[in-house]
C-alpha cells in the first residue's frame, strides 16, 4: 500500500513535461513499452493524491498530532532520505520535485546529493533509503532479471531496491521464456 501510495502521490506526467521537456512516457511497469514483452493493455497508475492518502491511512500513516506530518501509531514521523547524484541539473530538479510533492502529502524528505564515486559505494552497500537511478532497457535482449528479480539482490547485485516478490519473479521468468521462444 505504501509503495503504491508513493506512486499515486507523484505527478509523473508533470515530471516528464516540466523536467524532461516532454520527452518520455509514464512507466507502466519495468518493460519498455516498445518491446514485445510489454503488455499494451497495462495502464500506468494515475496521479491520484486522494487515493494515495487513503492507502497511507490504511497502512497506518496519519497526521496524528495536527502538525501536517504523517506519523505511524508509535508517533514516528514518515521521513526518508533521497540520495541523488550531483552534477546534473535534472537530478537536482527531480529530487526537489519529489521532496516538494511528498512534503505536500505530509512526508518529510531529506535530500542527499552525492558525487557518482561516493553514490556508487552507497548503492553497492545499500546505504540509502531511496535513490534516483534509471534503467533503460534499450535492446530486445535486455533482461529485467538484472534489476528486478530477487536473485539480483545477492552479492551486491543490481536489484538495489531489494524488491523481492515470488509472484514478480515468476512473471519475469515467464516473460524471459516467452521472449526467448519468440526469437526462436
Amino acid at each position: 500500500r505504501v509503495r503504491q501510495a508513493m506512486t499515486l502521490l507523484l505527478d509523473r506526467e508533470k515530471i516528464i513535461k516540466d523536467i524532461y521537456r516532454g520527452v518520455g512516457v509514464v512507466a507502466k511497469g519495468f518493460m519498455n513499452p516498445n518491446f514485445a514483452g510489454s503488455d499494451p493493455n497495462l495502464k500506468p497508475w494515475p496521479y491520484d493524491t486522494a487515493r494515495g492518502m487513503a492507502l497511507l491511512a490504511e497502512a497506518g500513516w496519519k497526521d496524528r498530532d495536527g502538525d501536517g506530518i504523517l506519523e505511524n501509531d508509535k508517533g514516528e514521523k514518515f521521513t526518508f532520505e533521497l540520495t541523488f547524484f550531483t552534477g546534473s541539473e535534472i537530478n537536482q530538479r527531480l529530487s526537489t520535485f519529489i521532496k516538494d510533492s511528498y512534503g505536500a502529502a505530509g512526508i518529510l524528505v531529506t535530500l542527499r546529493g552525492v558525487d557518482w564515486s561516493v553514490g556508487d559505494t552507497y548503492r553497492k552497500q545499500r546505504d540509502f533509503d531511496a535513490m534516483t537511478m534509471g534503467w533503460g532497457a534499450n535492446a530486445p535482449e535486455s533482461d529485467p532479471r538484472q534489476i528486478f528479480h530477487s536473485e539480483a539482490i545477492k552479492d551486491q547485485g543490481d536489484n538495489i531496491g531489494q524488491w523481492n516478490s515470488p509472484a514478480a519473479d515468476a512473471a519475469i521468468d515467464l516473460l524471459i521464456t516467452r521472449m526467448a521462444n519468440a526469437d526462436s
